[in-house]
């Protein structure tokens, strides 16, 4: 709904909206159709003599999903002004039409009678008490009791009869009352008040609002100025400081002060206190104590690989060997290390010169046979391959789980859930 009447009084403005109302409804207690023709609290089915309330929700509803519409002369159709619309609901008078001079009947509602969501209906034009028609032609039709058979008596309102001869009451269908009586539609008109504002405090608050705008998007531009100078300053001070950086590289470089300056690559290695870096000189590799700043580990190597905690892979020409941060070798290890794995929960999987694979136990810091054909982990345990045995290990070294011609599906928690190839056979066991 939306407003069609408007008028200037002064500073302020008001708007006004006209509905025609052309409703019926169905009665709750026999179906029969209601038409509403007036304003009101309630409304009384003409065939059974029930009320239906009519809520302010029910006219919030009705008026939201109406059209606005100019009021006219019901034989003319003449629109009426807004000036003798608001004339005649001061006074109270008919609405009269200037070129027929026809009047429309009016009723103005008391204060706040309808006031809902800025809503306010103020007056009703055209409504009428619903305009009950009985046809001329009356048939004359006989009733029987449905349990004796005998006739009965009515008066032609009630829809129950009371059998004189046997005492069953008997219900009489609709159909005998609808035909009886017709309600005709009558449809009236709805003027209610919308809104009303001052254009002079609008105007001011519209001005306010756009120079609020204005100042908003000059701030925005203000900013970006700013930042895009922020960013040419800041460019200017990384010059200078690489300059700087550049210079001092340089003077220690030739006066042999340290080689921390004369790295060509400085890769970190996650989770740990060390990082690999790469000699300018030689282009060899060492690690780095991040701490401390300085080479646990010699810049002569050609690869190193992090293994856990303080050991580290080496190879230097030809020679593989397994290292400490104090580059003390670790016995029992010349392997050739090509892949590192699964460094979780105490057990690292080891490639060894991409054919055999061993096994690495956190624990005791060891590695155990290098003659495996594939390991594969399973957080705190690992599957290997030997002697044509399916094993299971642990983080202490220990085999829990040894058999042959299995696969094993899972391992979840303490639970190895395991297929007897031979049985096929899904088998599952707790350690």
């Amino acid at each position: 709904m939306t407003q069609n009447y408007s008028r200037k009084i002064g500073d302020i403005i008001e708007q006004y909206s006209c509905i025609k109302i052309n409703k019926k409804i169905v009665c709750s207690n026999c179906n029969h159709n209601i038409v509403i023709n007036e304003v009101t609290k309630s409304v009384k089915c003409s065939l059974c003599n029930s009320t239906t309330e009519l809520s302010d929700d029910f006219w919030k509803r009705l008026i939201k999903n109406s059209t606005s519409e100019t009021l006219k002369c019901n034989d003319c159709k003449t629109e009426y002004k807004l000036d003798s619309i608001i004339n005649a609901i001061e006074i109270g008078s008919a609405l009269t039409c200037k070129n027929c001079n026809k009047s429309l009947p009016i009723r103005k509602l008391p204060e706040n009678y309808f006031e809902k969501d800025n809503l306010k209906i103020i007056s009703v034009f055209n409504e009428q008490k619903p305009n009950i028609e009985k046809p001329k032609d009356k048939k004359i039709i006989s009733l029987e009791c449905s349990n004796c058979g005998a006739p009965l008596e009515t008066n032609g309102e009630e829809h129950t009869v009371l059998c004189n001869y046997c005492g069953t009451n008997n219900l009489l269908s609709p159909d005998l009352f609808t035909s009886s009586k017709q309600e005709t539609y009558n449809p009236f008109y709805l003027f209610l008040f919308v809104n009303k504002w001052n254009f002079k405090e609008r105007e001011i608050e519209e001005e306010r609002k756009r120079k609020s705008k204005e100042e908003a998007i000059r701030n925005a531009v203000r900013k970006t100025k700013q930042k895009e100078k922020g960013k040419k300053t800041k460019k200017k001070i990384i010059i200078i400081l690489g300059s700087i950086i550049l210079a001092s590289v340089i003077l220690f470089d030739i006066w042999g002060m340290t080689d921390l300056i004369s790295y060509k690559e400085y890769v970190e290695i996650d989770n740990t206190n060390y990082s690999y870096v790469q000699s300018n000189k030689n282009k060899k590799w060492g690690v780095l104590n991040n701490k401390t700043n300085k080479l646990v580990i010699s810049t002569k190597y050609d690869r190193i690989d992090f293994i856990i905690d303080d050991m580290f892979w080496v190879r230097e020409s030809s020679i593989s060997k397994t290292v400490d941060t104090n580059e003390k070798i670790i016995p029992k290890n010349s392997y050739n290390i090509t892949n590192i794995l699964d460094k979780e929960y105490g057990l690292l999987s080891l490639n060894i010169d991409n054919d055999n694979w061993g096994l690495f136990l956190e624990n005791n810091k060891k590695i155990l046979s290098t003659d495996y054909k594939y390991i594969k982990t399973f957080d705190k345990y690992a599957e290997f391959s030997k002697d044509n045995e399916t094993c299971i290990i642990n983080t202490k070294g220990e085999i829990i789980f040894s058999k042959t011609n299995v696969e094993i599906i899972s391992i979840s928690g303490n639970t190895l859930k395991y297929k007897d190839i031979k049985a096929n056979k899904i088998n599952k066991i707790e350690f």
